[in-house]
């Protein structure tokens, strides 16, 4: 019976998305789904941490910036000072020190690709094989 059933899985084919596989390929395929969702969860923590690491070394430019000020028009300027003057110094330094994330591949547009893949395959492989068990016979001899 056993062997039927392989045999079976492996010549009925199945629509899941736009691909027509084996019910053999669905199973497999599902089962190696882990694969994918391990990497979604890599691509949004390293994502998460470039944010931070960024938003921090931004958060630390400021005090920078402000002791910069500071030293070049001294403490006690007591709002005499031309703001213009301060921006004169502010705008080169933020951009010479701003940290930028540079993303090349688009890393929000992958991931939410690999996360609707990943949630797509599983609902309509789930369907089709339960549709594909309910329906297939499986003649012994």
């Amino acid at each position: 019976m056993k062997g039927a059933i392989v045999k079976s899985n492996a010549e009925t084919l199945v629509k899941v998305g736009d691909e027509t596989l084996s019910v053999a390929e669905v199973i497999e395929r599902k089962k190696s789904l882990s694969i994918h969702t391990n990497l979604l969860m890599k691509l949004k923590t390293q994502r998460e941490s470039i944010l931070r690491t960024s938003e921090y070394a931004n958060a630390q430019m400021e005090p920078e910036l402000q002791k910069l000020i500071e030293i070049h028009f001294g403490k006690s300027s007591n709002g005499k000072t031309n703001p213009d003057d301060i921006e004169a110094i502010s705008r080169p330094f933020r951009e010479n020190n701003c940290t930028k994330v540079i993303d090349p591949i688009g890393i929000d547009s992958k991931i939410k690709e690999l996360e609707t893949y990943v949630e797509n395959f599983e609902r309509e492989a789930k369907f089709v094989l339960s549709e594909s068990n309910a329906l297939t016979k499986i003649k012994l001899n």
